[in-house]
């Protein structure tokens, strides 16, 4: 984060919502550079790898990897395959992916989180994985 504001609540708040690395102006233009570089490595260092099942989940780079075969998830389908396979066999509120989606004021259509909850399941099909998540009504999804 670049800023002129320099008090150390900012500092905190901006740490706690997220931000890398807090940078006050004026700033020194090669410091910035070089710590913006160690981001770029430490985020490639952190090549997070999980499992479902048999299938390699690699969501920093939003690909799913099983033998010879890769799926291309779009961001908005990792988060979406992602937060279901950290709660596999629980169910997972609509208002949680959608919060994990569009975390912003802006109200977004509910329909949208539809529409990509199958794309992702037709993708999954595709790949070889069937009934992999369930529709529980009027409650959420589950990643079996």
């Amino acid at each position: 984060m670049l800023t002129s504001k320099v008090q150390e609540t900012d500092e905190v708040l901006s740490m706690s919502y997220g931000a890398d690395d807090y940078i006050t102006k004026p700033y020194n233009p090669t410091i910035l550079l070089l710590r913006i570089a160690n981001i770029f490595k430490r985020m490639e260092n952190n090549t997070s790898t999980s499992y479902y099942n048999d299938i390699k989940v690699y969501q920093n780079k939003g690909l799913l990897v099983k033998d010879d075969k890769v799926l291309d998830l779009t961001k908005n389908e990792m988060i979406i395959f992602s937060c279901l396979l950290n709660s596999r066999g629980n169910i997972v509120t609509r208002d949680e992916l959608m919060t994990e989606l569009w975390n912003n004021e802006e109200y977004v259509n509910e329909n949208a989180l539809t529409v990509n909850i199958s794309r992702l399941r037709a993708k999954l099909e595709e790949f070889g994985t069937h009934n992999a998540i369930e529709t529980k009504k009027g409650q959420g999804y589950k990643l079996l």
